[in-house]
């Protein structure tokens, strides 16, 4: 709320800046929603909605996730194709869908209204987009970016984002190269611009 009236990140007006926050991207995010017509009251509700819909597409990508890992070939996908529809893997990526789904602390989580749930939505998409460009064996930057900015939700994203980076590097050789370099510049732009913001704005490392 200070922020979106301009008094800056502070506790209260004419305070001192104080990063008083682990999440800087959610911290904005926050504040464009106090810049809507909405009564004060709501504004803790539109976050929660907000999250509700990331964690309901999280599920989308989820789904999606468990149907690739138990089509085990491209001949067995274009077998699928032709298949009848109960003879699709569609168990398993609907149990992982139904366990995320009802997964108290996870939801308790997310309906808080807490950067959880788009921390949730940026690695399930994260990781299909690395499923599908290990599979068509090209390198998608954009994929780089989308965990990038994981890491300005939350800077743990980066274990993540390692992660994928590191999966994609063993076992998309074709690409290695291009993973390594399109990774690493990534790595560095976000971690090294979020530092060099703090910097510019609290003056201090």
């Amino acid at each position: 709320r200070n922020l979106a009236r301009g008094d800056g990140l502070v506790w209260y007006p004419g305070a001192e800046r104080i990063e008083g926050f682990s999440n800087p991207l959610w911290v904005g995010l926050m504040a464009l929603i106090h810049l809507l017509p909405i009564p004060q009251r709501l504004t803790s509700l539109a976050v929660q909605v907000l999250g509700l819909i990331f964690f309901l597409a999280s599920l989308v990508f989820l789904y999606r996730i468990g149907l690739h890992l138990f089509t085990l070939s491209r001949g067995e996908k274009a077998r699928l194709k032709t298949a009848e529809p109960g003879s699709r893997p569609v168990l398993p990526a609907l149990l992982a869908v139904l366990l995320t789904a009802f997964y108290y602390p996870l939801n308790n989580w997310v309906l808080l209204g807490t950067e959880v749930s788009g921390l949730l939505l940026i690695v399930t998409a994260g990781a299909w987009l690395a499923l599908r460009s290990a599979e068509a064996r090209r390198v998608n930057p954009w994929l780089y970016a989308l965990l990038g900015l994981g890491i300005l939700v939350r800077l743990d994203a980066a274990v993540p984002y390692l992660v994928i980076w590191g999966w994609l590097f063993l076992f998309d050789s074709q690409n290695r190269l291009k993973n390594l370099l399109w990774g690493g510049v990534m790595l560095i732009f976000f971690l090294g611009g979020q530092t060099a913001a703090r910097y510019l704005y609290y003056g201090e490392w």
